[in-house]
């Protein structure tokens, strides 16, 4: 602990040392879509903000408050991936941990637990790790987007509206950690709009308006053998209409 004095020796306050930070850093556990970082947030202010309901659908006629809505301004692509890139790829793989029934135990395989049965195959090598029944592929893409969300922060008068878009931005912050590690790349309070009375939907009613800079990855999984079916027989529909070759820069184009 330490104390803080005045000249004459009058205690005015005291805090507690800063606390250690951990010398790991926390990883994010995956991606996280918008439609997740809206469920993860109304979850985790049910928690924080047991007495505020926070929701993306505009207040109705007879809604009480307090309430906080947010809905997504604009979206755009980040600025050095304006199309998806690939992200990894990997082989179809499924796991061959069977009980005496023959059922596979994994509970994560894609056909559990069924394996045997819908890969066709009822006895498989005992070292054997993994079953690659096409030898196919996945890649996964990948694109950044950037959103600005408005969160409106409703109240019966304007001190109340006020106290409520402090509580939430100070929830934010509280919050921003858990969405990190949940798969949200970045979340930045941006600005405060005007304050307003808003008067359509219900007389007298206060917003204050916040907006936020979220950033999330949309991945997208691409079969790569579909990807070399297509290619195969585009190729051969290409040959059909014409057997000739044209030459340019070096590269052989069928017509």
């Amino acid at each position: 602990m330490t104390s803080i004095f005045t000249p004459d020796a009058t205690r005015i306050t005291t805090y507690s040392d800063p606390p250690v930070m951990p010398k790991t850093r926390v990883r994010a556990e995956g991606s996280a879509s918008y439609e997740d970082f809206a469920e993860l947030l109304v979850r985790l202010g049910s928690h924080f903000l047991p007495n505020v309901r926070i929701t993306e659908e505009d207040p109705k006629s007879d809604a009480t408050t307090p309430v906080v809505t947010f809905e997504v301004i604009h979206e755009a692509p980040l600025r050095n991936e304006v199309k998806p890139r690939p992200r990894d790829v990997f082989p179809e793989t499924q796991c061959v941990l069977q009980n005496t029934n023959l059922e596979c135990t994994q509970p994560r395989c894609s056909n559990y637990p069924y394996w045997p049965e819908t890969c066709g195959i009822k006895v498989y090598p005992s070292d054997a790790s993994f079953y690659q029944p096409e030898g196919k592929a996945f890649m996964v893409w990948g694109q950044v987007l950037v959103s600005t969300v408005q969160f409106n922060c409703w109240g019966e008068t304007g001190p109340e509206a006020e106290r409520l878009s402090r509580r939430f931005r100070d929830f934010m912050f509280t919050v921003t950690g858990v969405l990190k590690q949940r798969g949200v790349r970045d979340i930045i309070f941006l600005q405060r709009l005007r304050d307003r009375t808003v008067t359509a939907w219900r007389e007298n009613v206060f917003s204050r308006s916040l907006q936020y800079k979220v950033e999330l990855e949309e991945l997208y999984v691409q079969e790569y053998g579909i990807i070399s079916k297509i290619l195969v027989e585009l190729t051969d529909q290409m040959r059909s209409f014409s057997e000739r070759e044209y030459l340019f820069n070096g590269v052989v184009a069928i017509t």
